[in-house]
């Protein structure tokens, strides 16, 4: 068996971990997939010589890749060899696909973004080329890492190659291996199905709501003052600098220092929200419905949800179909404040049953408060359902969706439709607690833990015990 491992920007050392592990452990050819050359030093610093023949460097294959056509002609080949649109597939791209993020209209500029047509094909087909090439170079049935390039994906769906990766179960420290490009589960989808059909009220426990340990972690870094402002300010810059230097700075990516404004901006944006947002106990003879934002761009969105993301829309969406006396409350993301302007805020106090909450008020506090939560794909479904209150859907691949407390809905009569039932409909604490049981025992069994992994994202060393739990999940779910 022969199986590769893709090593993109983020847990470089816990994947190169696993890769090692696996094959002193198997008779399995492990090949080395590493995003550029920057990266394929890195493998060749961490791993045994006798690995060094199986590095790759898309960098390099980049540098010595021949072609023939035009890139119109190219890139109807890979349209018909992967089976999806080169619009759709420039959509799941920040850079190239900046054009999309219409709820993220601060985020900052990245040079490729205004590209010509022609050059966005270009950008994307000679991506595609390279994945080709990789193939021709290992004849891999099986992928692994823990970021999914999405061409690469596409290609080895069409290939018939499992790509697994592991994400976040949204609980704890819990990771789930998924082979879908669009990280669904079949534990997952199966254990819910199973789960639901088994539950007894009567033989279920009290059933409590982990919050994940990759959001504490983060929120834990989230800092908005203005000495925390400069000094990042100063270690983008001489990051940029250094990177310029090394040489291994993305072609026409973020402009230079172009996160430098976010953190000032994040600054007045939060103030904003101190300034207009609501509290919970405010508006007592009110009734609520909460939508928390997303962080915007992020995979979740983007690469899981490409029919539709549109936050602004389903918020108008939402609003319409309100009774007089509820209001929709919009949260913020904690991490998102200098990502939209003000003006995009004021486009939503200018919607009259809309309100932005206060920053220092907690997801949670709203959801017990609301008649229902809405969300695309974030985490805020989740915790809806282990809070015992209804969801509305608007992210096709999610989970919680074969929920009987959660409605999918895809377009406006489907969303009227939808709120008229749970606004309507009086759901028993029966129902609400089988949603939990079904989907807090199918998170359990389906997951695995990696202790404190958030802590190693830019890992440029090896992580060997979250190498070796990743290895022994591999053993465990592929023939190997």
């Amino acid at each position: 068996m022969e199986i590769a491992f893709y090593i993109g920007s983020g847990q470089k050392g816990t994947v190169l971990s696993a890769a090692k592990e696996l094959s002193v452990t198997s008779d399995c050819t492990v090949y080395v997939i590493a995003r550029d050359n920057n990266v394929a030093d890195l493998a060749k610093k961490l791993l045994p010589r006798t690995m060094h023949d199986s590095i790759i460097s898309l960098s390099k294959i980049k540098e010595k890749l021949i072609v023939s056509g035009s890139i119109v002609e190219r890139a109807l080949r890979m349209e018909s060899i992967i089976d999806e649109y080169s619009s759709m597939l420039s959509s799941y791209d920040r850079g190239i696909g900046q054009g999309y993020l219409g709820n993220a209209d601060r985020h900052p500029h990245v040079i490729r973004s205004l590209y010509s047509q022609r050059e966005k094909l270009e950008n994307l087909v000679q991506e595609f080329e390279c994945y080709e090439e990789v193939l021709k170079r290992c004849d891999a049935r099986i992928f692994f890492g823990y970021q999914r390039p999405f061409l690469l994906s596409f290609l080895l769906r069409a290939k018939k190659i499992d790509y697994i990766t592991y994400i976040h179960s949204r609980i704890s420290d819990k990771f789930i291996l998924v082979k879908d490009e669009m990280l669904q589960s079949e534990c997952l989808i199966d254990s819910i199905q199973v789960e639901l059909g088994n539950f007894k009220s009567s033989t279920v426990n009290n059933i409590n709501y982990t919050m994940s340990e990759t959001f504490l972690i983060g929120m834990s870094k989230v800092n908005y003052s203005i000495y925390q402002a400069i000094k990042q300010s100063m270690y983008i810059c001489i990051h940029e600098v250094y990177k310029i230097i090394k040489g291994i700075k993305k072609v026409d990516s973020y402009k230079f220092c172009g996160w430098i404004p976010v953190l000032f901006r994040k600054i007045r944006a939060r103030k904003y929200w101190i300034k207009y947002g609501v509290h919970v106990n405010d508006f007592l003879d009110m009734k609520t419905v909460i939508f928390p934002l997303h962080t915007e761009p992020e995979v979740s969105l983007m690469q899981v949800s490409p029919e539709f993301s549109n936050s602004y829309e389903i918020i108008c969406w939402v609003s319409k179909n309100l009774p007089a006396d509820t209001l929709l409350v919009i949260k913020e993301h904690p991490d998102s404040f200098g990502r939209r302007s003000t003006e995009y805020y004021d486009r939503l106090r200018k919607i009259g049953n809309v309100e932005l909450s206060h920053p220092n008020n907690s997801t949670k506090d709203w959801i017990d408060r609301s008649i229902f939560t809405v969300a695309i794909t974030g985490t805020s479904g989740y915790e809806a359902v282990y809070y015992d209150k209804p969801v509305l859907s608007y992210g096709r691949y999610q989970i919680i969706n074969f929920l009987p407390t959660v409605f999918y809905v895809t377009s406006f009569l489907e969303t009227r439709d939808a709120m008229k039932n749970i606004l309507e409909s009086g759901f028993s604490k029966n129902i609400f607690l089988k949603s939990k049981y079904a989907l807090n025992s199918s998170l359990m069994s389906c997951s695995f833990s990696l202790p404190n992994h958030s802590k190693y994202v830019d890992s440029d060393f090896l992580v060997e015990d979250l190498g070796r739990m990743l290895s022994k999940k591999l053993h465990e779910k592929i023939p190997v």
